[in-house]
């Protein structure tokens, strides 16, 4: 009786992570009027939600047979689903490092520019923060 509550409460907690994971890699709209970069960043990231809600409706699919099955197929079930998570891990982490390697390089393209330009950085900065003083002394 207590390997019964066991184990439906590990599918109740199976479905609740997919269910959080759906919902955090949920796809958010487009604008029209977006360039190139953010229109191929986009193509990218729904490419990804696709897949990676392709792994979690596997990975829901395997945890309905394996609550069904007793023993070793339920083993077999369950070491699949953590197989298809890990992959999906690994991938999220792959696209972790590109994104944070795209920010390194855009850091490193506007301190170039800074050093190169320095009045007109100045000039910007000044700009932004008379804009943002006039927009917070409106109140």
């Amino acid at each position: 009786m207590a390997h019964a509550e066991t184990a439906e409460q590990e599918r109740a907690a199976g479905r609740l992570a997919i269910m959080g994971a759906r919902a955090a890699f949920g796809r958010a709209p487009h604008s029209s009027d977006q360039g190139p970069t953010v229109m191929s960043t986009d193509s990218a990231r729904d490419k990804l939600v696709d897949e990676f809600s392709s792994v979690l409706s596997e990975a829901e699919t395997l945890l309905d047979k394996a609550a069904k099955e007793t023993g070793d197929k339920a083993r077999d079930l369950r070491s699949q689903v953590e197989a298809r998570l890990l992959s999906a891990k690994l991938k999220l982490q792959e696209l972790e490092g590109e994104a944070v390697d795209r920010a390194k390089a855009a850091a490193r393209a506007t301190d170039d520019y800074v050093h190169d330009h320095p009045w007109q950085a100045i000039g910007l900065a000044a700009g932004l923060g008379f804009a943002l003083g006039m927009l917070m002394n409106r109140r």
